[in-house]
């Protein structure tokens, strides 16, 4: 709906300017001759629909790390630290949690774990809950080879359609239109 009128300019008052609204087919109010002359508001519009986009935490979102390769680069992405070859990110609960987070989501589960063949020549790099730390694999030897994150908050519009082009909804009611 195409909201349409003229603003009038009737004076002013201490709590601001005031002006009433006329529909767009009258005729503009007359003035007195020494009046001073009024400026003109043109027509207001209005879109149909205000529609923001927001964020809706989906518990459901789900991404599964399935090789160290892939933890380690994004670790080496975000600066700070880098995972060189011998080494590995420890498979512990806070290590894992610290990865999903860095990938925006909020839970880890099912984390899967190996180890190295030789302990000697390697290292375990853990999160302490500040930064990553290291430390030689024979000390505990159990790297992260996998673990799937859940729970991210994903971008909707007002109807609660996802905007991150998987066409997913977030909302349970079935959709006239397929992605």
């Amino acid at each position: 709906m195409i909201v349409s009128a003229i603003l009038v300019w009737v004076g002013s008052s201490c709590s601001g300017s005031k002006f009433k609204a006329e529909s767009p087919t009258s005729p503009p109010p007359k003035q007195a001759q020494n009046a001073t002359p009024q400026p003109y508001v043109g027509p207001l519009t209005q879109p149909d629909e205000v529609c923001p986009e927001t964020n809706e935490y989906d518990p459901n979102e789900m991404y599964s790390f399935t090789g160290a390769g892939e933890m380690n680069e994004l670790v080496n992405s975000r600066g700070g630290f880098q995972i060189f070859s011998g080494a590995a990110l420890s498979g512990d609960n806070a290590t894992a949690a610290h990865v999903c987070k860095l990938k925006g989501y909020q839970n880890a589960e099912n984390i899967r774990t190996g180890k190295f063949h030789s302990c000697e020549d390697n290292m375990i790099i853990y999160w302490t809950g500040t930064g990553f730390n290291g430390f030689n694999a024979c000390v505990r030897n159990v790297k992260l080879q996998g673990v799937d994150c859940k729970g991210k908050n994903v971008r909707v519009d007002c109807n609660g359609n996802r905007l991150d082009g998987t066409g997913t909804d977030t909302d349970t009611d079935t959709d006239s239109s397929t992605n």
